[in-house]
């Protein structure tokens, strides 16, 4: 889902490719041909820079999987997680809490079938 269908309910509206020759204005055909050249343009910059930013973004992760058994330390949010305590200080809070034992992560979160793999950051 787009942020323009969260916003007004329906499907953006999406501009016609132009025939060239279909119009009998001159200038209305080559404005028509750039208006294209610089959609094609645009489309293809926002594809590189989307594959820029992943690129960037993914650089610092890696794959990390948890065996039963394994002990790990989970990255909490105080504003998003209300069982973290509160601290005076956000800065010198600990960012990580744990170690956790995988088993009663997995009993905490109602016997959902979770997945324990994801990306962790390497700093």
């Amino acid at each position: 889902m787009t942020p323009f269908q969260v916003v007004y309910g329906i499907h953006p509206l999406s501009l016609l490719d132009y025939v060239p020759g279909t119009s009998k204005v001159q200038a209305v055909d080559e404005y028509l041909r750039d208006r294209d050249a610089i959609l094609r343009e645009l489309r293809h910059n926002l594809i590189i820079v989307r594959n820029r930013m992943k690129c960037k973004t993914h650089q610092n992760c890696r794959e990390v999987s948890f065996n039963v058994g394994d002990y790990v330390y989970i990255k909490l949010q105080p504003y998003r997680h209300k069982s973290v305590a509160f601290r005076s200080s956000r800065k010198l809070a600990p960012r990580f809490f744990g170690p956790y034992h995988t088993k009663l992560l997995k009993s905490w979160f109602g016997g959902l079938s979770i997945s324990l793999a994801g990306r962790v950051s390497n700093s």
